[in-house]
């Protein structure tokens, strides 16, 4: 995809300086598919065909696959979301990479122009960069990718509006079809019949699908290359504390779902894990991060599948660490961990960050905190969440 660049005076940068020669438009293309969004964004302003390139989606799709590609811990092309689930709704972006690089420095918040909107949606799932957004009123979805702005042109209304309470939700990505999907679990009020259905983005229609097998510990599913993946409870005592036994991952594109079981508990066989238990996902490969004794224990699958063995610790977290420091020990949750070992943690109760480095057991307290929010004090009980997404130039195209 070669573009006819008309800015010669502006990429002087670009260019040798003992000569007049401009450098080949697949050279310029390769550098510009290699830049953060926000600098591209930025760029589209330098001149006419810079703005066409960028604006197209199949140079969104290349510059997809290079930040996708790199390594899981890796900072680039990342971002913190804030969001609420109540009002006054809030969607707000901070770049993950400056939070690590200069954590004593201020950086903005970055408020979504989705708010002008005077919306009521909430954030029921996120892949490539887009965000996907329910009306709980109205029970519409609406895809918004909160780095460029841009928003799906149609809110499709995908379940019924009265009797039914939603249980378990998840959106992703059909990597062989091309197409964005929504799954959720409804129950009935009145008789608590289970309904599961699916909605393809594009096809406006949705389709009832065979019920899943367990009950699931968790709401929200979480993506991961082509799936969505929840913690079970095949106990059904509610508490995934204790009694979670295995992850349900739900195939988008075969549209069928098969049981992995959790890392091992002391060189055992799987199954039941100690106390506290978050499925995330850290760049392309499915996490979970188990409390064991006085330490965090992370454990990696780069490879979905259902052997123990694919499991990979990738790094322990000791706990007793923050029993002294500002952060209450009960209240603190890890986030990411960077390429350098470096982990960010949120106190849930105080809505504090820290930095912690695994190397030199240094503790950062970076200047970023939740109480910048837009009424920060109303949310402060419990009702404000995050997670790290891919920032992405990919728009909804629907």
């Amino acid at each position: 995809m070669a573009a006819q660049y008309c800015c010669n005076q502006r990429m002087r940068m670009l260019q040798p300086t003992t000569t007049n020669t401009i450098l080949p438009d697949e050279i310029i293309d390769d550098i510009l598919v290699r830049l953060p969004v926000r600098s591209l964004l930025r760029f589209k302003s330098v001149c006419k065909s810079w703005k066409t390139l960028i604006n197209d989606p199949k140079f969104a799709n290349i510059h997809l696959r290079f930040s996708t590609a790199a390594e899981d811990t890796s900072t680039a092309n990342k971002q913190l979301i804030f969001y609420t689930n109540m009002e006054p709704y809030v969607i707000l972006t901070y770049n993950l990479k400056q939070l690590f690089e200069n954590p004593s420095t201020s950086a903005e918040l970055v408020i979504s122009s989705f708010l002008n909107m005077n919306n009521k949606y909430v954030k029921v799932g996120s892949c490539n960069g887009l965000l996907c957004l329910l009306d709980r009123s109205q029970r519409r979805l609406k895809l918004l990718n909160p780095s460029t702005g841009v928003k799906s042109k149609k809110s499709p209304q995908v379940f019924p509006l009265f009797n039914w309470k939603v249980r378990h939700i998840g959106f992703g990505y059909d990597q062989i079809n091309d197409k964005y999907k929504f799954l959720v679990v409804l129950s009935d009020f009145d008789t608590g019949e289970s309904l599961t259905k699916i909605y393809t983005f594009g096809e406006d229609s949705s389709k009832t699908i065979q019920n899943l097998p367990f009950n699931l510990g968790t709401s929200l599913g979480e993506y991961v290359s082509g799936t969505l993946n929840w913690i079970v409870d095949k106990n059904g005592g509610g508490d995934i504390g204790i009694y979670q036994s295995s992850i349900l991952s739900f195939d988008l594109n075969k549209e069928t779902h098969r049981e992995i079981l959790l890392p091992p508990k002391d060189g055992g066989l799987g199954g039941k894990m100690h106390i506290i238990s978050k499925l995330c996902v850290f760049g392309n490969s499915l996490c979970t991060i188990v409390f064991e004794k006085s330490d965090w224990v992370v454990w990696l699958m780069k490879q979905v599948g259902s052997v123990v063995e694919s499991w990979t610790k990738l790094k322990i977290i000791p706990y007793e660490k923050f029993m002294s420091s500002s952060l209450p020990s009960n209240s603190v949750e890890p986030l990411f961990i960077s390429e350098n070992g470096v982990v960010l943690l949120r106190n849930i109760r105080s809505s504090k960050f820290v930095l912690y480095n695994l190397n030199t057991s240094e503790l950062v307290y970076p200047s970023l905190s939740c109480e910048q929010i837009p009424y920060f004090p109303f949310y402060k009980n419990n009702l404000l969440y995050l997670h790290i997404q891919l920032e992405s130039l990919v728009s909804p195209r629907w």
